[in-house]
This record gives structure tokens, sequence and C-alpha cells, in this order.
């Protein structure tokens, strides 16, 4: 029960950091969404009281192996102490690789990966004990002694995802996970677990449980073409930091007039255009790349800032635009 209270008094904290981000003269709750403020070497606080760097590299579709392992180590070399990895992805070992080489204290970076037991249905009554044996799984593939961050990588399952959640808390309370989370959530699966937890207070209490244990993180795919101001909205109320995967489209929509005109304008890439955007509305974004000038240009954002009009130009360019699956509709 005191480690529900915790919980509960870090995210109204969070949370509360949050608005008084917002109510400076710096900051815009408006069409331009934007906080000119935020530097992107700077952290979040999340609801554990763990920081996450606002920067991370993503290694979706990054080999397994070498192709990995380098693109991880040129990102540390390159100032990055966040990577986002997976187990979908199948590179856990080679991300882990990285960091025991880097020669980077385990303590300064931040690891983030993710549940997935595959596709199929999860038989019912064994997501506790699925969650729990998948993230120890993770934890063996990646050899660093502990997950910064764990989360659900999509609310599939149907109802035994809150026994997932369950194995989460458990995997919380035993110190293998530091921050757990979502990704691809929806504020209907958000609700699911918060108002879940509280209404089954009691249960929880009688099985030993800690409950509302609300989610740190959620991950969503967020770019100028998808945006989700509602999950944004929502989670930021709930001090859950919302994370951008496929900040810049996966560089299939580099070719827009708009960024174009902008880089030429602040001197930049259209891609730095899409990141520095995504800063500005307060995301922790996860660019990804293999290429080793990529990974050092996508980190260089605070060489120039988007005024409020060009923020608002960027944002209109949303047309609900995926780049793949959108799993927040899912029920």
């Amino acid at each position: 029960m005191i480690l529900a209270l915790v919980h509960i008094l870090l995210a109204i904290t969070a949370a509360a950091a949050a608005q008084t981000t917002q109510t400076t003269n710096t900051c815009s709750d408006g069409d331009d969404k934007s906080c000119t403020t935020v530097i992107a070497s700077s952290t979040v606080t999340l609801n554990t009281g763990y920081t996450l760097p606002r920067i991370g590299l993503g290694v979706y579709q990054s080999e397994p192996g070498e192709e990995t392992y380098q693109a991880c180590l040129a990102a540390l070399e390159a100032g990055y102490r966040h990577i986002d990895t997976a187990a979908m992805y199948g590179n856990e070992q080679a991300v882990g690789r990285a960091v025991r080489d880097s020669g980077i204290p385990r303590s300064e970076i931040f690891i983030t990966t993710k549940f997935w037991p595959g596709y199929g249905a999860i038989e019912p009554g064994t997501g506790f004990d699925l969650a729990i044996a998948k993230g120890e799984e993770s934890n063996t593939n990646l050899g660093l002694d502990y997950i910064d961050l764990y989360l659900i990588h999509a609310p599939a399952w149907g109802k035994e995802r809150i026994n997932v959640w369950r194995g989460f808390k458990e995997l919380f309370k035993r110190g293998i996970a530091r921050s757990i989370g979502v990704s691809n959530y929806g504020i209907h699966h958000l609700e699911e677990i918060i108002h879940t937890d509280i209404d089954s207070a009691e249960a929880a209490n009688a099985l030993g449980e800690e409950e509302n244990i609300i989610p740190a993180v959620n991950q969503i795919e967020l770019h100028p073409f998808m945006l989700h101001d509602d999950i944004e909205s929502y989670c930021l109320s709930h001090g859950i930091v919302l994370q951008a995967y496929a900040p810049i489209a996966q560089a299939t929509r580099l070719d827009h007039p708009l960024f174009v005109s902008l880089a030429e304008q602040h001197n930049c890439t259209c891609a730095q255009v899409m990141l520095r955007w995504g800063i500005q509305r307060r995301f922790v974004i996860l660019p990804k790349s293999v290429q080793k000038h990529r990974i050092v240009e996508n980190q260089n954002l605070d060489g120039f800032i988007l005024s409020e009009m060009e923020m608002r130009q960027i944002n209109a360019l949303d047309e609900y635009k995926g780049t793949s699956w959108d799993p927040t509709i899912w029920e």
C-alpha cells in the first residue's frame, strides 16, 4: 500500500511539474503547443523518480548483431544515453553488448525494452507469469542487471493484458524493471489499467499486491502527420510521459515543401526540423538510424528554435497518417 501511495504522489508531482512548465511565457497550450525552453539534451523525470533522456536511439529494424551493435556504440560515443529496443526486434543482446563495451557506467545509460510474446492469444490466466518470464528473459538477453523501462508493446490479448500488467508490477517490485509502462495505448487502454487498479484495491490487497501503479510512459507513433492530441492531454494530466516513435515518419515525408523551406531558413536538415518540432511539443523522441553521421545529426537540435507560427504550420499537417499500425484504436 505504501508503494502505491508513493506512485500516486509521484505521478501527481510529475503532472504538476509539467503544468508549471506550461504556465511559463515560453510554453503554450494554444494551436502551436510549443515549449521553446525545452532542450534536446535535457531529461524527463518519470513517476518513479528516475530520469529519462529526452532523445533516445531507436533500433527498430536494425539488424540483430553487428549492425545494431555498431549503431549503439556510435550513439553512445556521440553522447546518447538512451536506447530503445524490444524483444520483438531480436536485437536486445547486441544492445546490451554495446552498452557493456562502451566503457560508460551502466548507471548513466537508460535502456528500454518491451514485452511481446507474439501475435497469438495468451491463454487465459497465464498473463501474470508470462510477463514475469518474458521480463526476466529480456533482462538476461540485455545482460545489464536491470531494465530501466519495460513496456507492454501493444494493447493486445484482450482481458488478459490486465494480468500482464500485474506481472509488470511484480517485475517492478522485484527491481528487474525500474520503471514500467506501455506502448501504443489509447485512452481507453490506459483507463483500463488505472481504473481497474483503483476499483480492485481490496482484491489487490487480498493478493498482497500494490494497486494503482500508473504507467510511467506511453510510447506511440507521433510525428507531424500523425498526432494524438487527445492521448497527449490524457497522459499529461496523469503524469505519464509521452514517447514518440517514428518521429520523422520513417523518413517518408522529408521532402514536404514546408520542411524544405524551414530547413533552409534554419540552416538544418528536414529531419532536424521534424525532430525539433517533437522536442518543442515536449515529447521524448526516438529517431532511428544505423548511419553514424545521421545518429549525430539527429541529436543536434538545440541550434535553432521553431517560432509559434512555424509550430502551428507543422501542427496543421496532421492527417492521421501513420507509417504502419495504430494499436491505440484496438479494443
